[in-house]
């Protein structure tokens, strides 16, 4: 400790220079020399992180896996190599559990995915705000199209802070992009699904017609319908002109496509369709006449290939 043992003041002309006196007083002494200042050891922060990992993994089958060695050696390098975007976590159906840095090759039917956000080290202390985790179940394509409609879409949506020019432009490619994946996602199991974007549907057409950007987005909606439907009545004609199919190919053909014609012809007729054309229609838009015609066809089409089938006899 300090003992200030004097002060005085010396006083030389108008300056005045305080004068310190004193005597540094030890506390230690020969029987109780100073502590050594520990060394800093380097920890191994994937161990420190596990619990953290593990328990928001909710992976079917993952408490009865087999954690080994080399699953720790893979979180370790992720936990501490901030250049590694990813991990996941899945039951490989051969190999058991199996963690891999990045999406698995192979098509899973489960997967637990931890997402780097910064290019730091994973800490306990910054686990929260530096790991973004969640599980994908199924196919990826049918999972993307549940997690943006049902949890990423309804929050831009209702979204009121952007500035207007920012939120018309990003919504305008979030639905083309929502009517491609919606297009693709049913074109793999053969249906034709009409997206129907969900901003307007609680709005009255007559307030709609007034936002020219609204009005601009369902436009872009009909004019994919009208696209997707024109792709549906032109396979009929790929079909009568092509010369490779059998007769048990043909058969199949002609009932797949009396089945999507039915489809179709079911989703024409709902509520978010009906409100949008009544929208455009109010509108005066352009490019509801091309459209109302189609749907016509597909009616026509529809109950003609219904006929066929009870009839036994397709055309062609």
């Amino acid at each position: 400790k300090w003992d200030f043992r004097d002060y005085q003041e010396v006083g030389f002309l108008d300056n005045v220079v305080p004068v310190f006196d004193f005597t540094f007083v030890s506390s230690f002494s020969p029987e109780h020399p100073p502590e050594e200042p520990e060394v800093r050891k380097e920890l191994d922060t994937s161990m420190d992180v596990k619990p953290l990992f593990l328990s928001r993994a909710m992976l079917t089958g993952l408490a009865d896996a087999e954690w080994t060695e080399e699953h720790d050696a893979v979180l370790e390098h992720f936990v501490q190599d901030p250049a590694e975007p990813a991990v996941t976590i899945f039951i490989d159906p051969i190999f058991g559990l199996k963690l891999e840095l990045g999406m698995p090759v192979q098509t899973q039917n489960q997967i637990v995915y931890f997402i780097r956000q910064a290019p730091v080290p994973i800490t306990p202390e910054n686990f929260e705000t530096t790991v973004q985790f969640g599980t994908v179940r199924g196919a990826y394509i049918p999972a993307l199209l549940r997690l943006l409609s049902g949890v990423y879409v309804p929050q831009i949506f209702m979204n009121t802070t952007w500035p207007e020019s920012i939120r018309n432009h990003f919504v305008s490619h979030l639905h083309r992009f929502l009517a491609c994946l919606t297009d693709t996602r049913y074109k793999l199991e053969g249906h034709t699904v009409l997206y129907i974007p969900a901003e307007a549907m609680n709005m009255n057409p007559e307030v709609v017609v007034k936002d020219k950007e609204l009005v601009q987005r369902l436009e872009t909606s009909m004019i994919h319908w009208t696209r997707q439907i024109k792709e549906v009545l032109s396979a009929q004609e790929s079909v009568e002109t092509g010369e490779n199919l059998g007769p048990l190919e043909e058969i199949e053909f002609w009932h797949n496509r009396c089945m999507d014609l039915s489809g179709i012809s079911k989703q024409l007729v709902k509520q978010g369709v009906k409100h949008i054309e009544s929208i455009l229609r109010l509108s005066k838009s352009s490019y509801l006449p091309p459209f109302m015609k189609l749907a016509q066809q597909i009616q026509v089409e529809g109950t003609r290939d219904w006929e066929f089938r009870d009839s036994g006899q397709w055309p062609g």
